[in-house]
């Protein structure tokens, strides 16, 4: 069972239904819900093939759920992509390029993007993006 194709504008995230399992996402303790970033109305976020919720104080995912499907996986190269932050989401919670300046630490990675690279192949190609 596989996803819709994800626009750019409505982005299928992580279905609970792609196994034969239901595997729902996540849920959080009311305090920490009044801290989740919400894009029209829903603290869950989505992208291509994952959902995550998002601190607004943290500036990072509380969670992050997403789909892998083995059978349709595209190996695609990463050469030419630039990290970019999520125009949905006000620019003052969310963490920028600049964090990821002199230092070890590996830019991104909500969500592992080999994971998410399946699919035909305009989504498979926007889950990469």
């Amino acid at each position: 069972m596989s996803q819709q194709p994800a626009s750019a504008s409505e982005p299928a995230g992580f279905n609970p239904h792609l196994l034969t399992t239901t595997i729902d996402l996540p849920t959080l303790h009311t305090d920490l819900v009044e801290d989740l970033v919400q894009i029209d109305g829903s603290p869950v976020i989505d992208y291509t093939h994952f959902s995550l919720a998002l601190s607004r104080s943290r500036k990072f995912a509380r969670w992050v759920g997403w789909n892998i499907d083995g059978t349709h996986l595209q190996l695609l190269s990463r050469t030419g992509i630039t990290f970019t932050t999520d125009p949905r989401i006000p620019a003052e919670v969310q963490v920028g390029n600049d964090l990821y300046k002199d230092n070890r630490l590996d830019r991104g990675h909500l969500a592992r993007r080999a994971d998410l690279t399946w699919g035909p192949d305009t989504e498979a190609h926007q889950a990469n993006a």
